[in-house]
């Protein structure tokens, strides 16, 4: 059966990895593009209904276009759909810039001026949420970079849909990659907002939250729960461990240890922190139905 959440093709144009397989009026490779705004949402069909969403910085493969929306995949995990044309710009080129970071923090203030009194900043405040990637632009000048990182900031590219500028982030607040426990990157979004499709601080759901905290460590993984069960092998709950995957239909959680769930759920409007047992016999009653499984990444 062809998951269409996977399947590059919207009926006209399809990916070139599905030539032989179907028929299309055009199959391309497409072009990458990078996301300019802080969250930018992939949408089930143009003005449609948010399956996900992708961060600052975050590649997508365009692969066709209308007037205002653009067709194609998240890079990094193949999820299909339709963005917004002005949520996504062409990726810089300049060899000065440095590989990407992620923003390793919930929340991480991306400013004008490297000065946290400059009234510009105020007045332009731009925040970008956890795995947000940003490139690092040294100054030219090693005495004024030096001076910069001795403040603790640093000057990152700033992609737009016109002309590139830059803005200034601290430096504790970028990394290439976090940590090695998925579990203390979920704890990171304690309190963050329940949103349906939501993948940033500012707003997450279940799938989204166990997504972020394993990818941000180095595990691949898909996009939605039921994607997820598929993707790792089920464990006997007696060995059940910190960082394990506790799933139900259409909701996942993560452990914190043997009997502490925390998970983006709409019962809290938010992520909650809560006993197993607790969460197991509400959501069982009132939501899911039965636990359906156990899984280690």
């Amino acid at each position: 059966m062809i998951d269409k959440r996977l399947f590059p093709f919207n009926g006209r144009v399809a990916h070139t990895s599905l030539q032989g397989q179907i028929e299309a009026e055009t199959f391309t490779d497409g072009t990458v593009m990078e996301v300019i705004t802080r969250t930018a949402d992939l949408l089930d069909q143009p003005k449609g209904s948010r399956t996900c969403q992708l961060l600052f910085g975050e590649p997508f493969r365009a692969l066709d276009e209308s007037d205002y929306s653009v067709f194609g995949f998240r890079e990094a995990d193949g999820y299909v759909g339709w963005m917004a044309k002005q949520d996504l710009g062409t990726p810089p080129t300049s060899p000065f810039l440095k590989p990407a970071l992620r923003v390793t923090v919930p929340r991480a203030p991306f400013l004008e001026e490297p000065d946290i009194k400059t009234v510009s900043n105020g007045a332009h405040w731009y925040v970008l949420p956890f795995g947000s990637r940003i490139r690092h632009r040294p100054y030219n000048d090693t005495t004024k970079e030096d001076a910069l990182a001795a403040s603790g900031w640093m000057m990152a590219h700033q992609p737009t849909s016109k002309i590139p500028t830059t803005r200034f982030i601290r430096t504790n607040h970028v990394a290439p990659l976090t940590t090695k426990d998925p579990a203390t990157v979920a704890e990171l979004f304690l309190h963050t907002p329940y949103l349906w499709g939501g993948d940033s601080a500012f707003g997450i759901d279940c799938s989204g939250l166990v997504q972020t905290a394993l990818t941000a460590c180095g595990i691949p993984c898909p996009r939605d729960s039921d994607m997820q069960q598929a993707a790792f092998a089920d464990i006997d709950p007696a060995t059940r461990q910190r960082g394990d995957l506790i799933f139900w239909k259409g909701h996942v959680g993560m452990l914190l240890d043997a009997d502490t769930l925390i998970h983006a759920n709409a019962h809290h409007m938010a992520v909650a922190i809560e006993p197993l047992a607790d969460a197991i016999t509400r959501i069982s009653a009132k939501e899911f139905g039965d636990v359906t499984g156990y899984a280690r990444p």
